[in-house]
């Protein structure tokens, strides 16, 4: 969305290894670049290894404050295939032959306003989500060749983005609704899942209806110990959700130990890796209108 608004190229990072997740994956995996890339004018968007290949090895990118040939920079060991590789020395190289602008914070220090202005003299606040309309303005620098977000923005781009045309702002919300989704692999694949617990409630005589709860027990417990509650903690806290008698329960969580859940005194039925055999066996789909080989 970003790269659309100002005109630039978007640059995806490498192909790499996700938590959670076997193998490496890109953004190619969740989302179809390609339907983006070929049916929204205005937009470019290449790999990793296309940028570098163009610009690193032809001499186009250089260190902060250097302009001349003399001082081109090449990536390390002039790699330009980063998929599977460490990418701590690619960000690092990135830094020195971009630009980190301001408002790349989390949470954000400031709303990048496009086009750059120094006031809201011409913009309309409102177009800023409500909790975040005192942010201060950065100006958008649109005189960098390179612009580097070392800062994974955990936020909504209407959070830390103002256009001062209405029409520019209605067309990004438009455009992440449109095209900013999963593709239609992920969609089948949550359809399968939906599918799956609704067979297994009827024949646990539950309703078809249930409530699904992403519990992180990982990396999360170590970042967040105050979060790190145990099953009864989490259960009282259902409970003060509101949550039911007899209520079917999925839980996405990436807890190890199978019995950390195991809740025998609960009325509340709690149901995750049980539900996983259902979901490898399911293989047709009345829903979403998916058709799954």
């Amino acid at each position: 969305m970003l790269a659309h608004a100002t005109g630039r190229t978007l640059v995806l990072p490498p192909r790499n290894k996700l938590n959670h997740l076997n193998g490496s994956h890109a953004f190619e995996d969740f989302f179809n670049i390609g339907a983006i890339n070929s049916h929204l004018e205005g937009i470019n968007i290449i790999s990793m290894e296309e940028f570098l290949r163009k610009e690193a090895l032809s001499g186009n990118l250089y260190d902060a404050g250097c302009t001349s040939n003399d001082c081109a920079l090449l990536p390390p060991e002039s790699r330009i295939n980063w998929n599977g590789h460490k990418l701590e020395e690619l960000y690092t190289y990135l830094e020195k032959i971009g630009t980190v602008p301001q408002w790349n914070t989390y949470p954000p220090k400031c709303a990048v306003l496009i086009p750059a202005t120094d006031s809201y003299a011409n913009a309309n606040k409102n177009h800023l989500h409500k909790n975040d309309s005192n942010l201060p303005i950065c100006n958008y620098n649109s005189t960098e060749s390179v612009l580097h977000l070392s800062k994974r923005i955990l936020a909504p781009f209407y959070s830390f983005v103002l256009f001062e045309e209405e029409s520019q702002d209605l067309f990004a919300k438009r455009f992440v609704r449109d095209f900013l989704h999963y593709n239609d692999e992920v969609l089948c694949g949550s359809a399968r899942i939906v599918g799956a617990i609704e067979e297994y409630a009827v024949s646990m005589g539950f309703p078809t209806e249930f409530t699904s709860m992403h519990i992180r027990r990982g990396d999360f417990s170590i970042q967040y110990p105050e979060g790190a509650l145990s099953a009864e903690n989490l259960l009282l806290q259902f409970e003060a959700d509101g949550l039911s008698e007899k209520k079917l329960v999925y839980i996405a969580t990436d807890e190890k130990d199978k019995d950390f859940f195991n809740l025998s005194k609960t009325s509340i039925m709690l149901s995750s890796w049980m539900i996983l055999p259902l979901i490898l066996r399911a293989s047709t789909l009345r829903t979403m209108g998916c058709l799954i080989n």
